[in-house]
């Protein structure tokens, strides 16, 4: 019995839909693409560098033992430093990032925490609002 298998996917700016018809006599697939491609926004330099400077900041004290390298917010904030957009769905798991951390800004016990929580998270409500 033919059957058909959709997959969509981001691509160059664009949303393509894969369609694999399969048939008796073998699989047919046909890529469609909708709509213009997505121009993703490059940074300012100043927000390039102030994303710079605080991946060299040192990681305070309180936050050593619990510091995960290659974290969410180290993705982006590198992105960012390196010049490279932000695509809409990265966005959108970025905005996530930055609302948890109003948790760990009123969980820190030390000021050097927080404010260390503070800047990561003012950067990366800036670097969400560029990107859109």
């Amino acid at each position: 019995m033919p059957g058909r298998k959709l997959r969509w996917r981001f691509d160059e700016g664009r949303v393509r839909v894969e369609s694999t018809e399969h048939a008796d006599l073998g699989r047919q697939r046909t890529t469609h693409d909708f709509g213009q491609p997505i121009q993703l926004m490059p940074f300012e330099p100043n927000l390039q560098k102030r994303a710079a400077d605080f991946l060299c900041r040192t990681i305070p004290a309180e936050l050593k033992p619990h510091y995960v390298p290659g974290s969410l917010a180290d993705v982006i904030l590198t992105q960012c430093a390196k010049g490279k957009p932000i695509d809409p769905e990265m966005c959108e798991i970025a905005e996530l990032s930055a609302d948890e951390y109003d948790q760990a800004i009123a969980s820190a016990q030390t000021t050097e925490l927080k404010a260390y929580y503070t800047e990561c998270q003012q950067l990366l409500r800036e670097i969400i609002k560029v990107s859109r």
